[in-house]
């Protein structure tokens, strides 16, 4: 967690009480959709919406509809955290293969 950290500084994302959950759940359900990954921080405040896409291409809508759902229904503070094999595969473009959005 401490690359998420640093990265999030240097986007401008505060990513508070990292590394201080265990709180992670898999394929939570997003109404009908699937993020790979939810983190909850330890205070319930703020989480880590995570999509693994080393060896597969996003769908169509599919980080727009994990936004919307947690601006409507997570009434917390988020930040969606983007995995994948190469910068191609998406259209930001950062130094390292993990991606906050």
């Amino acid at each position: 967690m401490s690359l998420l950290f640093k990265q999030g500084q240097e986007c401008g994302i505060e990513i508070p009480h990292v590394g201080n959950s265990e709180r992670i759940d898999t394929q939570v359900n997003f109404d009908g959709k699937y993020p790979d990954m939810l983190w909850d921080s330890a205070d319930n405040t703020s989480c880590l919406i995570f999509e693994h896409k080393v060896w597969s291409e996003l769908h169509d809508g599919q980080l727009y509809n994990y936004r919307k759902y947690a601006e409507e229904k997570l009434a917390k503070s988020f930040a969606i955290v983007l995995i994948t094999g190469h910068s191609g595969q998406h259209m930001f473009t950062f130094l390292t293969k993990i991606h906050i959005i």
